[in-house]
């Protein structure tokens, strides 16, 4: 069970949020100002930003941070991540983006061993399920990019799963990120790490490097802002470069994103970059809509494969 740490002085708040997070199976803590012998065991502190702002620095370097502010400024965020912040929301936080920010900050914590991801049951033997099952298990022992196509609801982090898990990667982790969910201006750090600054001695890994020697699959990928596109092609030719630092580290992990938007017309109208959009789409899998599955001569995947062969 993840152990969090919450620090907040307003005790009707403190209380509130606690609550919302040991019914999504959080063990919490909670504390009303910052107590150095308190973090002892916990996997993660989660804090306003008025409670902790004086020892973030030093509190970061023990334990993942996420930050939460009543009064949000750009300039407070990258001084947050600057200092060694994991994370930074604005109140009033939703219980699903607390959640999501608690997922992140403890996936790449080395205080937790790493999670090897078993093989995905599908359930079902139609056409349909066994062509799925076929493509998951033709796709993953590869080491290509891979793009998944379909709407919201089909199941795409699912197939993502099934590709990690058919991998040869299938030891190491298998980090997952909605891109959606991060605001733009703190989505670059939270994906390639922070390099140390004159204050901040300690650089901070980002979910790539969290990822290293297994797969990044990244959701929503058409809402990744273009800086994070550049950053992220480095990424896919085998290169990371931490926001701040000047010279990219070469990264070994292996790519899946996913969308439910028309990728290739993006592309077209200069939203989203064609060099990255190729890069990405060396095999791509496009998931059927869910009113269609029934429908055992429907085609749930059209793969790289399939196209190759109708070509």
């Amino acid at each position: 069970m993840t152990h969090i740490l919450f620090i907040d002085e307003d005790a009707t708040r403190r209380r509130q949020i606690a609550e919302q997070l040991r019914e999504q199976g959080i063990d919490v803590t909670e504390q009303d100002s910052i107590a150095a012998e308190a973090t002892q065991g916990c996997d993660a502190v989660v804090a306003i930003d008025k409670a902790i702002s004086a020892d973030l620095a030093s509190l970061s370097a023990q334990r993942p941070i996420i930050m939460l502010s009543d009064n949000p400024t750009v300039k407070a965020s990258v001084a947050a991540l600057q200092s060694g912040a994991k994370d930074y929301l604005a109140l009033p936080v939703s219980t699903g983006d607390l959640m999501a920010a608690i997922e992140r900050a403890t996936a790449y914590s080395v205080r937790k061993p790493i999670t090897v991801v078993e093989p995905i049951e599908m359930i079902g033997s139609s056409e349909v399920m066994n062509t799925l099952r076929q493509r998951i298990a033709k796709v993953g022992p590869t080491e290509s990019t891979v793009l998944i196509l379909g709407q919201s609801g089909t199941g795409k982090e699912l197939v993502a799963r099934g590709i990690h898990a058919a991998s040869n990667r299938s030891h190491a982790p298998l980090i997952t990120l909605n891109c959606a969910t991060v605001p733009p201006n703190l989505i670059e750090s939270e994906l390639f790490g922070l390099a140390a600054y004159e204050n901040r001695p300690q650089e901070s890994i980002g979910l790539v490097e969290a990822a290293s020697g297994g797969t990044l699959f990244l959701d929503e990928i058409a809402e990744l802002p273009p800086s994070a596109q550049a950053r992220l092609l480095q990424v896919v030719q085998g290169e990371n470069r931490k926001v701040g630092q000047a010279q990219a580290l070469p990264v070994d992990v292996r790519i899946i994103a996913a969308t439910h938007k028309d990728l290739k017309a993006l592309t077209e109208s200069g939203a989203f970059r064609p060099d990255l959009f190729y890069r990405l789409n060396v095999l791509c899998l496009e998931l059927s809509p869910l009113k269609g599955r029934r429908k055992t001569s429907s085609i749930l995947l059209n793969s790289y494969w399939q196209k190759r062969a109708n070509a």
